[in-house]
């Protein structure tokens, strides 16, 4: 293992946040490791969204929740029935969109990697040992591996095995060249936005689809 541990949550407002006049939840991340410090094998992160920024999140594309979306069942902690609503029809949310959003943000990160950014990665020591940050590498691979599996079969497949797991190890690891790297994530980004061009999925999320999911999952909620 190289990270610590990561947990997503997605809480359901109450009725005050969405029918009435309160502000919507605002999305949060704990750290057992205190804020500002780095985690450690031991640690974990747990990001909080509200059910209807999740949803938007999801509808653009954004692969952290489609990957809790279609992470395999074991790796649930709590599953809700309402949750089940959720993995039933993540499909919802295959799209020509969602799948540029991936090649959009495969392209960011290695212009922050290569410092064309403002932001810049945070682990000079990564950096010193093999001339950039491995961590941030493989971030930016695996964006980039994700966008390839929804533009060719409409799903995520996970966990990642064969080529995709070897080589996002490898990128880790140290193993990869920069410019082999730099080579590698130009390629998946005129792969991804080839296929997504010749692709028959629809271009946006079904707005009304999605409403009427979410709003069953409301109702369940505040009924229970």
């Amino acid at each position: 293992e190289f990270s610590d541990r990561d947990m997503y949550e997605v809480v359901v407002e109450g009725p005050e946040y969405v029918t009435g006049v309160r502000s919507e939840p605002k999305s949060k991340t704990h750290h057992t490791s205190g804020e500002g410090n780095r985690s450690t094998l031991e640690d974990t992160d747990t990001q909080t969204h509200a059910l209807r920024k999740f949803l938007n999140l999801a509808m653009s594309g954004n692969p952290t929740p489609m990957a809790a979306l279609y992470a395999p069942g074991e790796l649930y902690e709590t599953l809700t029935p309402s949750g089940a609503i959720l993995v039933t029809y993540r499909g919802l949310f295959t799209t020509k969109k969602a799948v540029r959003t991936h090649a959009m943000m495969l392209h960011s990160h290695i212009q922050t990697l290569i410092g064309a950014r403002n932001k810049r990665t945070n682990r000079p020591e990564l950096e010193h040992l093999h001339g950039y940050d491995t961590k941030w590498g493989y971030h930016a691979i695996r964006v980039g591996f994700l966008g390839l599996q929804l533009a060719k079969t409409g799903e995520y497949h996970l966990p990642f095995e064969g080529e995709a797991f070897n080589t996002c190890m490898a990128i880790r690891n140290g193993e990869v060249p920069k410019d082999d790297l730099l080579s590698m994530a130009t390629s998946m980004q005129l792969q991804i936005e080839s296929l997504v061009e010749a692709s028959k999925m629809p271009d946006e999320p079904n707005i009304a689809a999605i409403s009427a999911m979410s709003h069953k999952i409301y109702l369940q909620e505040w009924d229970s």
